[in-house]
């Protein structure tokens, strides 16, 4: 697994530590930021202060816009390892940008870059068309992708992936639609996310996971449902893509890693891919 930063960007640095410490002991040795993550950054690099103690992932571009270029990967970077205190960047991902900025000036710009030892790997983290536009380019090492029990539909452009270790599934608790928390708790709580992105304040996309969860709810194999999700993200391609645990929790990081470690299940895979084939809608696209 993976422990996402993007929560780290809203917490107290006493708060924060404790998150690292707890996903140090459970086992985890890489976390994925971004400039765009609040405080996210400059938070990891005041816990770690240099330690290699994680392999600390970042993302260049401001997901919706259309500006990526080469002086501007160039100088993201810089001031991302200025913030992090870090000699490398393990991978560089562009972040969820449309496939028209992956030119061939910035995947060079990025490849340079590699060169000089700044970043370990280059990706890109989207979905959909921009994804299946990002794979079709030979340079990239990882991609970052949505996909969990009801968002299964990057599963197309995954098939295309040579290297099933350089995958990274985003969103894979599917936003917890499934918590008993209050309509606008998570109404709060997406619209936060939302201006981290940039994007309007409606939170569509938990309307729409409510609702596919709605319709796939009957057919769970348990009510334990973050178990259900995060085993079918563990269990699928044999196991061997990245899992990207977002939360603020210590205790979901100890849960989390008990699951990690409890037996697969390939029924429970082949069950939730069946289900997908059965309920989902061709109108359905993933979401972010």
């Amino acid at each position: 697994m993976v422990l996402g930063g993007a929560s780290l960007g809203k917490l107290r640095t006493h708060d924060a530590r404790v998150l690292l410490a707890a996903a140090q002991e459970a086992g985890i040795t890489r976390i994925d930021t971004a400039p765009g993550y609040g405080d996210s950054e400059n938070t990891i690099g005041e816990i770690l202060k240099g330690k290699e103690t994680f392999t600390v992932n970042t993302k260049v571009g401001v997901p919706g816009s259309t500006g990526l270029s080469p002086q501007l990967i160039t100088r993201s970077v810089d001031e991302s390892l200025r913030r992090l205190r870090v000699a490398s960047i393990g991978t560089l991902f562009v972040h969820s940008l449309s496939k028209e900025n992956l030119t061939d000036e910035n995947i060079e710009a990025m490849e340079k870059l590699k060169v000089l030892g700044k970043v370990q790997k280059i990706g890109y983290s989207g979905d959909g068309d921009d994804l299946k536009g990002a794979v079709g380019k030979s340079a990239f090492d990882d991609f970052m992708l949505t996909f969990n029990i009801i968002d299964q539909s990057n599963s197309d452009a995954m098939a295309d992936i040579q290297d099933l270790e350089g995958i990274y599934f985003k969103v894979s608790m599917a936003q917890a639609i499934w918590t008993s928390h209050k309509l606008q708790s998570r109404v709060s709580s997406i619209q936060y996310m939302r201006k981290i992105f940039r994007k309007p304040p409606l939170p569509e996309s938990w309307l729409d996971y409510k609702m596919r969860f709605s319709k796939f709810k009957s057919s769970f194999l348990s009510k334990k449902y973050s178990e259900e999700f995060l085993r079918f993200a563990l269990d699928y391609n044999g196991g061997q893509q990245f899992v990207v645990l977002g939360t603020n929790s210590p205790q979901h990081i100890r849960d989390a890693a008990l699951i990690e470690a409890s037996e697969s299940s390939k029924a429970g895979l082949d069950h939730y891919l069946s289900l997908w084939d059965t309920l989902s809608a061709r109108s359905w696209q993933p979401h972010n």
